[in-house]
């Protein structure tokens, strides 16, 4: 006998996050009531209303949150010296 196989959410699958389900279910509800918000506004304007409170709540984290931030954007970017749009030729004579 086939083991009856439990139905996941086809938005669940195109989440790229590791969140449970229910959470899931809730987004996707709110996203809905709310107009047919994107999940993207609404999981970025509640991200950031979460930090702006924390870190206003709390100076140490928000020193934390500042120099963690420095340090991330120094391992993702590298600053790259710019090229000449018209290098001069090479002198042949």
């Amino acid at each position: 006998m086939k083991k009856a196989q439990q139905a996941t959410p086809r938005s669940f699958k195109q989440l790229p996050l590791d969140v449970p389900a229910d959470f899931v279910l809730m987004l996707d509800a709110f996203c809905d009531a709310h107009h047919g918000a994107p999940r993207a506004r609404v999981i970025r304007d509640a991200v950031t209303e979460l930090v702006t409170r924390e870190i206003d709540e709390n100076p140490g984290l928000k020193e934390r949150f500042e120099q963690a931030k420095l340090r991330l954007l120094k391992e993702r970017f590298t600053v790259v010296q710019p090229t000449p749009i018209n290098p001069q030729p090479a002198n042949t004579d």
